[in-house]
């Protein structure tokens, strides 16, 4: 029902209120601002569409103001909204008018920058007399802040669900502890596309105590750019956190340095859980885990991560022994990393990765442990069954690189990623156990003769590393070792599979062997390999090759054939190059294998068994 408030209101002259290029039209006297003889009080009729005073945090209230000042001519009318606790002003705004009588009707002002409480509507008119008359109405402002609140009074029992739809677009809200004694209560945030839930101070938006699930449901969440020690979502102990498809959590930039309350979209704290499903996380920044800093469990199914900035882990960061992070499905794309891991930094823990793509992240620092423009792997362990990490770039270890953890690949594909010096694919510092999947495709390449140690176009190994199945193919160096480049004090076992069609624009084209590098063959194939001289391997000063069985295809394989003079199959500089029986870990067996009588061969290379056939 419509109710219509009424006021009589006098002039009041030392308001103060200026309104911006408006002198006001000439009174009775023809001189601006001069106010006439004998003017009345005005009076002015507010009304409203609705039977109480009362609004929801984000909407737009229909209102309208007629203003009778007599003969005085009304130049502008003002509404504002403004907080009663802090009289700032939420917002304004402005009509012109030159007539006797002034009604003005429609969308009055928004209600925003509030979280709930008591809020004043004034409407300030402008006289042909040049005084400022004012009528003010009080009206309360609801929020989801109002919907918790009552919530917690209610105090709900176990099991308890609730489901608030939120606000119209732009709603700000201060920072919200979500808390229930312990008790589990599951609150589901529903949006409509283009509605944002706007931080309105600094803190968490949400921080989400033990007991508790927040759901949130094509919500739009931002943060603030400046926000000291927040994450804009807190998950605790016990917490839980699920994200729904529409979703999604942005612009916060968390100004912390240190590693305990650092995380710019979402940080799950030890016990802490956070369940993707859909959304976006997007344009955030912290020092580590500019999407999402994880010391609890952290499982995606799907969704985007992307756009994010750290110093480690532009998109996530997995940290703490106990910590787990799953990727089932999904994208971590686009993210940015200036110290490590562009896309993922995976310190502690495990990461079990069998779904999604990681890909177009970047790391650009040129530090010698840093890196790994997908994923950098510091400790830990990252399983790989299936999903991509493609397109990633940095240094060292353009896909992947495992610094002092384990990487076991099972399945899925490192592919497309470029290294401006070393690992195009794969840096590995650790241990690598490949028992399936593809490295492919990848590169060592920059095409600035400043990086001169461009090697290991699919892996660079100085670790161990155990090739049982799988295939490491269609990657290129532009220097040395296209397929492989084992290094000084790195363990390379090929006990399966097949390194092929890689090239090397210098040495190496499926494996570059060199320093005490120990490459031993247990079996598998290295074939359709081009390098300058080396086709299928180089084994370079101090190195150390071992072949017991196992073929690398020379001259006149037709397609299987590697390439590259002298030594299309094997070149051999100052290194030892043996064939013979081997035990499990790679050493002769007894009486010793046979030295390779030659220097190098164009020949097909085939061992059983230790026996030369």
């Amino acid at each position: 029902m419509k109710r219509t408030l009424r006021f009589f209101v006098a002039a009041i002259a030392a308001m103060g209120f200026a309104f911006a290029g408006c002198e006001g039209p000439a009174g009775p006297e023809g001189k601006p601002g001069e106010p006439g003889s004998a003017l009345p009080e005005v009076e002015i009729d507010l009304s409203l569409d609705e039977s109480e005073l009362t609004m929801r945090h984000g909407d737009r209230l229909p209102l309208t103001a007629t203003v009778y000042p007599g003969h005085a001519l009304i130049q502008t009318v003002r509404w504002e909204l403004y907080d009663s606790a802090s009289s700032e002003i939420i917002s304004i705004r402005r009509t012109g008018a030159n007539s006797g009588s002034s009604a003005l009707s429609g969308w009055s002002v928004d209600v925003v920058g509030l979280s709930g409480g008591e809020a004043r509507i004034r409407v300030l008119a402008l006289g042909g007399d040049g005084e400022t008359h004012s009528s003010i109405v009080t009206v309360t402002v609801t929020s989801i802040v109002n919907d918790i609140s009552a919530l917690r009074d209610e105090n709900p029992a176990d099991g308890t669900a609730r489901i608030i739809e939120t606000v119209v677009d732009n709603d700000r809200i201060r920072p919200q502890l979500l808390c229930f004694g312990g008790r589990a209560v599951t609150i589901t945030l529903r949006g409509a596309p283009g509605d944002v839930l706007q931080l309105h101070s600094p803190g968490a938006m949400f921080t989400v105590a033990s007991g508790v699930t927040l759901v949130l449901d094509g919500i739009a969440m931002r943060g603030i750019d400046g926000n000291p020690d927040n994450a804009l979502v807190v998950v605790e102990d016990g917490g839980k956190l699920e994200m729904l498809a529409g979703s999604s959590i942005s612009g916060n930039v968390n100004l912390s340095t240190g590693n305990a309350i650092t995380g710019g979209g979402v940080r799950v704290n030890i016990g802490g859980e956070f369940v993707m499903r859909g959304g976006e996380i997007f344009d955030n920044e912290a020092w580590t885990g500019g999407g999402v800093h994880n010391w609890g469990t952290f499982t995606m199914y799907g969704g985007t991560i992307r756009n994010n900035t750290a110093s480690w882990g532009g998109g996530v960061r997995n940290l703490m022994e106990d910590t787990v992070f799953n990727m089932i499905g999904g994208y971590i794309r686009d993210n940015f990393a200036t110290d490590r891991g562009g896309g993922v930094d995976f310190a502690a823990g495990t990461f079990n990765m069998s779904g999604g793509t990681i890909s177009g992240n970047s790391s650009v620092t040129t530090l010698a442990f840093a890196g790994g423009g997908g994923v950098y792997v510091l400790s830990g362990t990252f399983n790989m069954d299936g999903g991509y990490i493609t397109g990633n770039s940095a240094h060292q270890g353009g896909g992947v690189r495992i610094q002092g953890g384990r990487f076991n690949m099972g399945g899925g594909e490192i592919s497309g990623n470029t290294a401006y010096t070393s690992g195009g694919g794969v840096r590995n510092l650790g241990i690598f156990h490949m028992d399936g999947g593809m490295i492919s495709g990848n590169y060592a390449y920059f095409g600035d003769t400043t990086y001169f140690a461009q090697r290991g176009g699919g892996v660079h190994n100085t670790g161990t590393f155990e090739m049982h199945r799988g295939t490491i193919s269609g990657n290129a160096a532009a220097w040395d070792g296209g397929g492989v480049a084992n290094y000084t004090g790195g363990v390379f076992r090929l006990r399966g599979g097949t390194i092929s069609g890689n090239r090397a624009d210098d040495a190496g084209g499926g494996v570059f062997n060199i320093g005490t590098g120990n490459f031993t063959m247990h079996g598998g194939a290295i074939s359709a390999n081009t390098a300058t001289r080396g086709g299928g391997v180089e084994n370079h000063t101090g190195g150390t090759f071992i072949i017991g069985d196992g073929v690398i295809h020379g001259m006149g394989e037709g397609s299987l054939a590697n390439t590259g003079l002298p030594g299309a199959a094997l070149f051999i500089t100052d290194a030892l190059a043996i064939y013979g029986e081997l035990n499990e870990n790679g050493t002769l067996v007894t009486p010793p294998g046979s030295i390779f009588p030659f220097m190098f061969t164009n020949d097909t290379i085939r061992v059983e068994d230790g026996r030369w056939l």
